[in-house]
């Protein structure tokens, strides 16, 4: 079966599964969003939060790492305001998947950080708790 192509709008939010060790005291780390502690990971996979669940997100993940993930949200539109592509990208029978890719190669590891906030798993709750820490591009 072809899956549904989805329209990500700016407003949609997105679930990123990190390591818990990149969540402390409700932020996001910028090695969240590096390969290996190193490299910006270029494109990277979230899920469309309005097509799945927070805990559907992690249990896609392979099960030795489960235990170890948290997970975390972003707003599309603030990857889009760093110069990221944003697409629904269905893959392996998961009809959330998205794509983020950047058309540079600047490190916007920082910037994804503080855009970037954790979910409650258990209640599915994706609200940013500092929006005065929202990422705005002039």
């Amino acid at each position: 079966m072809i899956p549904v192509i989805v329209e990500i709008t700016d407003n949609d939010k997105l679930y990123y599964r990190v390591f818990k060790r990149y969540v402390r005291g409700g932020r996001v780390s910028p090695g969240a969003f590096k390969f290996k502690d190193e490299y910006p990971r270029d494109p990277f996979s979230t899920d469309a939060k309005k097509l799945t669940t927070a805990r559907d997100s992690i249990n896609r993940a392979r099960p030795d790492l489960r235990g170890g993930l948290a997970m975390t949200c972003l707003q599309a539109s603030s990857p889009r305001a760093l110069g990221f592509r944003v697409w629904n990208d269905p893959e392996h029978g998961n009809n959330a998947h998205c794509s983020v890719a950047s058309e540079h190669r600047e490190d916007k590891t920082l910037e994804l950080a503080l855009a970037a906030w954790p979910v409650d798993i258990e209640t599915d709750s994706c609200f940013q708790p500092w929006p005065e820490l929202s990422v705005t591009i002039a």
